[in-house]
């Protein structure tokens, strides 16, 4: 819950400071699907996917659109 939370929250940010179009496709789906889905599982999550991912590759985006959002927010800040 507490991932769920932190991955919408940093893709509501990356939207409001308009940085969202910077993230590759892949990603950017991976954290509209975690936004429009927080009470899902990784698996159930994956299997949103166009085509569907299993709970290790829905595992491994999430963490990639964490680190590349934490870097291009922090790029931002003066």
């Amino acid at each position: 819950a507490d991932a769920a939370a932190r991955q919408s929250e940093l893709f509501r940010t990356l939207q409001s400071c308009g940085l969202d179009n910077l993230l590759p496709a892949d990603l950017k789906a991976a954290a509209e699907v975690r936004l429009e889905n927080p009470d899902l599982a990784l698996k159930e999550l994956g299997a949103l996917m166009k085509p569907p991912l299993g709970k290790s590759g829905m595992n491994h985006r999430l963490k990639r659109f964490e680190q590349l959002a934490a870097e291009l927010l922090s790029r931002e800040e003066p």
